[in-house]
């Protein structure tokens, strides 16, 4: 299957690559932290999935940035819709589900995380388990 992945697990500002799973690799790990919002998701390396500045951009790649305030801003909280043993995250501060986009970057093609408005159906790039 694929994970999301940090293509830096404890910088600032990194982004999310959707890969492939890898036994054993701590990069791939996360940590779900509930807390009056929704979930946080927290990577190895103790920084959280984040829209960036708020933003309601259809499209708006998604980054890891620090959180140390408690409870977490609707920034990094996720909300989730169960359909048929997967679900939707959708982000607590706009409402945009978190999906898998393919990006081209210096002519390779590469998978990271983004949000889009939630479609009607159901679609997979936004769909998790």
């Amino acid at each position: 299957g694929y994970v999301l992945e940090p293509t830096d697990p404890k910088g600032w500002g990194s982004r999310i690559e959707v890969n492939k799973y890898v036994r054993g690799k701590t990069s791939q790990l996360w940590k779900l932290e509930r807390g009056e919002e929704g979930i946080s998701l927290k990577s190895a390396g103790g920084i959280h999935l984040n829209v960036p500045a708020g933003s309601t951009k259809d499209g708006e790649i998604l980054i890891l940035w620090r959180c140390d305030e408690r409870p977490y801003s609707k920034n990094f909280c996720w909300k989730g819709e169960e359909s048929l043993r997967e679900v939707v995250l959708l982000s607590a501060g706009n409402d945009l589900a978190l999906t898998s986009a393919e990006v081209a970057e210096r002519g390779v093609l590469k998978t990271y995380t983004t949000q889009t408005k939630k479609s009607e159906k159901r679609i997979p790039s936004q769909m998790w388990k």
